[in-house]
């Protein structure tokens, strides 16, 4: 989906990030708590509205960062409890290495430009 299209289509994502609720966001704290202490930091890359960021934050206390390339989509996530906001690309990162403990990737990889550049800096950060 190219930049454009995201800048239009944020509003629809806020309103259709309700569909996460507190159990998805219980199952996805069980699958990451082996690499995420209460405390910790997980990044949820491509995480856009921070709509499932906000739920796993809850749930799971930890500090999320929401990395995505629209700062429109970023606009929603700027307010949730528990959610930083960062404007990046996926392919190059403003993260130093090891700076999460765990990282999460739902319903975004197929946008970024270069996968295999974006796993290596997942797996760097």
């Amino acid at each position: 989906m190219s930049g454009a299209l995201f800048r239009w289509a944020a509003p629809c994502f806020a309103r259709s990030a309700r569909r996460w609720t507190v159990d998805d966001a219980e199952v996805f704290a069980r699958f990451l708590e082996p690499a995420l202490a209460a405390g910790g930091s997980l990044l949820d890359l491509g995480g856009g509205t921070g709509a499932l960021a906000a739920q796993i934050a809850h749930v799971a206390p930890c500090r999320v960062t929401v990395a995505d390339a629209s700062a429109q989509m970023l606009r929603y996530a700027a307010g949730l409890d528990g959610v930083t906001p960062v404007l990046a690309d996926a392919g190059r990162l403003p993260f130093d290495r090891g700076a999460f403990d765990a990282a999460l990737v739902c319903d975004a990889f197929h946008h970024f430009a270069s996968p295999s550049q974006s796993a290596g800096q997942l797996a760097r950060v």
